[in-house]
């Protein structure tokens, strides 16, 4: 497996579970307000934690977090709206290694 950097391995896991919230809304398992409760307890949870030497790195996360909502906010708000088509898939990445 090839090394990658804590900055990929973060972003491919943030990818991750905005695709996860989105398909759990999307297929009427999550509900928008139900979301944003759970964002917003992460990012209240790494504001709490931010002190010391993880200060900064919490407070970044907390930031993320909240930028998610933010960009999830149509989705969030399309509550009782029921299950909806999901975004095309992302083209074939041929060629990356794995």
């Amino acid at each position: 497996m090839r090394k990658v950097g804590p900055d990929a391995a973060g972003f491919a896991a943030f990818t991750i579970c905005e695709l996860l919230i989105q398909r759990l809304i999307l297929d009427g398992r999550l509900s928008g307000a139900e979301a944003r409760d759970l964002l917003e307890v992460a990012a209240l949870r790494h504001e709490d934690s931010a002190v010391g030497d993880e200060a900064a790195l919490n407070g970044d996360a907390a930031y993320l977090i909240r930028r998610l909502v933010r960009g999830l906010k149509p989705l969030l708000d399309r509550d009782g709206a029921g299950p909806a088509e999901a975004p095309a898939p992302a083209p074939d990445r041929a060629g990356i290694d794995g």
